[in-house]
């Protein structure tokens, strides 16, 4: 028997209120738009009745909760099961719930006739990799050093909506008129004209594209064209040790990490910094863009 700070149970329509509480600090810790535990709660009642959907909760408070929610195969007479959210309180973190929720989550799944299940998480997330990887999930497909799984996801409600219902949930003194953002390109292994190897592995449509969408971008309202740095190879980095300057050629970063170029933009939220930072050619091309506020005052 699990001991009882560790103990794990499946959630009734009696539990509601708090997993709807769970659910909206999950989504308020990680600044994501929530609409209230109250309607959570409401959401859950619905869900519970509706019967494709189980949560548990583990811990005394209850202290963090797993929500399944199963669909029958294509392949198979069986159902499949996709974890969609796994949350533990901070404070009870690194104790060993997160795993016990995982554990039931597993033998539920099994109890109610699912062969297969599946979870989504960020690469950055390495504490929730670790012991989703330590239970047997692999995000390799087919076999051990199969191809690397990714997972997509897109919004299909107006981005303008999810903005105002974040910038509705903000404290008032979090709200500013307009934040300043300079949005990094790290190019990676991006293809550019400078490398006209990598750049012929475009097509002409698709270099075409690439061109067509910085334009775009330079006459986006509140982009302030920033510029094209020169490749990583012709950096030179200095540091000063014993008060004297020590001068290396190539960049601070390893290579593959280099900024490529930068822009500045001018924005109400960083929602709209996001969009914008999406339609860098970069961040589809093998790259990232990195959003940064500017600090003024």
């Amino acid at each position: 028997m699990a001991a009882p700070d560790l103990a794990v149970r499946q959630a009734t329509a009696a539990d509601a209120e708090a997993v709807g509480r769970l659910l909206h600090d999950f989504n308020s810790e990680y600044d994501d738009v929530t609409p209230g535990p109250a309607a959570l709660a409401e959401r859950v009642r619905e869900l519970l009745a509706a019967g494709d959907t189980k949560i548990l909760v583990g811990g005394p408070g209850p202290d963090g909760l797993a929500v399944l929610r199963f669909r029958p195969s294509i392949w198979s007479q069986a159902l499949e099961c996709h974890l969609a959210e796994l949350y533990v309180v901070s404070e009870r973190r690194g104790q060993g719930l997160g795993r016990a929720l995982m554990q039931a989550a597993m033998q539920l799944a099994r109890d109610e006739g699912a062969d297969h299940m599946d979870l989504g998480t960020s690469e950055d997330d390495t504490v929730a990799r670790r012991l989703y990887e330590s239970l047997g999930f692999s995000n390799r497909e087919g076999k051990p050093d199969g191809p690397v799984n990714y997972v997509y996801e897109r919004e299909l409600r107006d981005l303008s909506i999810l903005r105002a219902a974040r910038s509705s949930q903000r404290r008032p003194s979090e709200k500013e008129d307009a934040m300043k953002y300079m949005l990094l390109i790290h190019q990676c292994t991006t293809p550019t004209p400078r490398d006209p190897e990598a750049w012929a592995t475009l097509s002409t449509d698709e270099q075409n594209q690439v061109f067509a969408d910085y334009k775009a971008l330079d006459e986006t309202p509140g982009v302030a064209a920033g510029q094209q740095l020169d490749s990583p190879e012709t950096a030179t980095t200095v540091r000063v040790q014993d008060g004297r300057p020590v001068v290396t050629d190539g960049p601070f970063a390893e290579l593959k990490e280099a900024i490529g170029g930068y822009l500045f933009f001018e924005a109400d939220d960083l929602d709209a910094a996001i969009e914008v930072a999406a339609r860098i050619p970069a961040a589809r091309m093998g790259g990232a863009v990195e959003v940064r506020r500017i600090v003024e005052g």
